[in-house]
């Protein structure tokens, strides 16, 4: 293996063979796998702990399982209406959701998508977080052929945009109060990461 720049331009993603069967990623102690319903009630315990909805807009919290449901349906079904890939982040001995990640959006023109994630507090600094966001970074730029991957966090979560650095994401700028919390607008911190800059391990 050895670390080589991306070439700037690649060719164009096949549509209908992207989407002819979901991409299961098996890295190790974590597998990114399709969401599916039966991660409903992980899928609300994650994302009603205050620990990591405090950064979220209010519409993105579910206040009860059904919406939880509805949310899961969401992004379980990007792939199935070939719009995006979204990942339950999963223990591999177990298969239970400890967090997510994925393209919420991918416009596939401009070949570019914003990338999300969020882990259980109990899996914070396991490297985890790394593993998931460095695999999918490296499955948008050499699958999806993304000239652009980006993402959106509110500057008060530092945590978040050290790991967006680490993986090698540049700050674009921030966006003045773009995002509601709890009855208040905040400023967001918009990164991104451009094929050309991007070094991947290449076999």
């Amino acid at each position: 293996m050895s670390n080589k720049l991306l070439p700037m331009d690649g060719p164009k993603v096949n549509i209908s063979s992207f989407f002819s069967h979901f991409p299961v990623l098996n890295l190790g102690d974590i597998t990114l796998r399709a969401m599916k319903l039966e991660d409903a009630e992980d899928y609300f315990a994650l994302m009603s702990d205050p620990r990591v909805n405090q950064y979220e807009s209010d519409e993105n919290v579910p206040t009860t399982l059904e919406e939880a449901m509805t949310e899961v349906r969401y992004y379980g079904g990007l792939f199935h209406r070939r719009q995006s890939v979204y990942w339950v982040i999963a223990d591999s001995n177990t298969e239970k959701l400890i967090g997510i990640i994925g393209y919420n959006s991918w416009s596939v023109h401009n070949q570019r998508a914003e990338v999300s994630y969020d882990i259980l507090p109990e899996y914070w600094r396991r490297g985890i977080g790394t593993k998931a966001l460095n695999n999918i970074v490296a499955f948008g730029f050499t699958k999806m052929f993304l000239n652009r991957i980006e993402a959106r966090t509110t500057i008060e979560n530092v945590g978040s945009v050290k790991l967006l650095m680490k993986i090698g994401f540049k700050q674009d700028g921030i966006l003045r109060s773009y995002r509601l919390i709890r009855g208040k607008f905040v400023d967001i911190n918009m990164l991104s990461i451009l094929r050309k800059n991007c070094a991947l391990p290449i076999a």
